[in-house]
């Protein structure tokens, strides 16, 4: 997508999220920023080795297999880490040897320092979009109707930790520079923000 004059930002996003989760998941959907008639948008690898039902739209959550329920773990992780929580179920793509691809984190730190990990967040309700799937799927294990291995969680919180603050930082600048321009508190705030975000990732899961 190209974006709007001022909230080319949004691009930048896209792009820092895709270089956290390929640092988590090395085969994450690559995401690129590209400008085309003077304007600054986001480019998304096209996958072809998808599976007729491509994403997690519909599909009953006792059709879950494991290896799918461990990268939906994965991708919370990431999704948490940078406040996207518009990964509802047609924002993954499952290919036909198993994998599954996080993709269109275009509200990446959109409510962060005012969203929650809780199972009944869902902040784009007031726009009629479908709650983040995680939602639907840590319900189901609450009631048992799933299982999942919490370690797994801690598997992929473990490798945001390896990741230096300043690597980190380095990633998110673009998208924080073009979000807050000259604004050099809001800019502090917005990285102050983001590092407590990762540090207390453990905690918070």
């Amino acid at each position: 997508p190209v974006e709007r004059a001022g909230d080319e930002f949004i691009a930048h996003g896209e792009e820092a999220a895709y270089k956290i989760g390929r640092l988590i998941d090395p085969v994450a959907v690559e995401v690129r920023t590209i400008r085309l008639n003077g304007r600054l948008g986001s480019i998304q690898k096209w996958r072809t080795d998808l599976k007729d039902r491509f994403d997690f739209a519909g599909l009953d959550l006792s059709d879950l297999t494991t290896l799918d329920i461990e990268q939906i773990q994965r991708e919370h992780v990431v999704d948490w880490l940078i406040s996207n929580h518009d990964g509802h179920a047609k924002q993954f793509l499952r290919g036909r040897d198993g994998e599954v691809y996080g993709i269109d984190k275009g509200q990446a730190f959109k409510f962060l320092g005012k969203d929650s990990l809780s199972i009944d967040y869902h902040p784009n309700r007031a726009c009629g979009e479908q709650e983040p799937y995680y939602n639907m799927v840590f319900r189901a294990a609450k009631a048992g109707k799933v299982q999942f291995d919490p370690a797994v969680t801690l598997r992929h919180i473990q490798e945001v930790e390896k990741i230096s603050d300043d690597a980190y930082l380095a990633m998110l600048r673009p998208y924080a520079e073009g979000r807050f321009g000259g604004d050099q508190a809001g800019l502090k705030h917005f990285y102050d923000q983001a590092l407590a975000r990762k540090h207390n990732l453990r905690r918070d899961f």
